[in-house]
C-alpha cells in the first residue's frame, strides 16, 4: 500500500503544495482508521487501495490548463536540448 499512498502524495505536492498532500494523507488515514474498524483482518486493505488511487486521481484532476503547463515545463524540453 505504501507505493500507492506515496505516490499519491508525490503528485498532490507536485499538483499544489506540501499543505495539499497532508490533506491527501489526513483523508488516507481516515479510510485506514475506518478499515480497521470494520473489519479485524485488515490485512488486505482492498477499501485502503480502492480509495487511496482515486482520491489520488480525483485530487489531481489534469484538466486542460493544468495538461499544458506540465507539457511547457523547461524541464521537459532540458534533457533534449542537449
Amino acid at each position: 500500500m505504501q507505493p500507492v499512498v506515496l505516490e499519491g502524495a508525490r503528485r498532490a505536492i507536485d499538483y499544489q503544495d506540501p499543505a495539499y498532500a497532508a490533506l491527501f494523507l489526513d483523508r488516507v488515514e481516515r479510510i485506514v482508521a475506518l478499515e480497521a474498524r470494520l473489519w479485524a483482518d485488515a490485512s488486505s486493505y482492498a477499501l485502503l487501495e480502492a480509495t487511496a488511487r482515486s482520491l489520488a486521481l480525483w485530487m489531481t484532476f489534469e484538466d486542460t490548463i493544468r495538461v499544458a503547463d506540465l507539457k511547457t515545463r523547461a524541464s521537459r524540453f532540458g534533457a533534449s536540448a542537449r
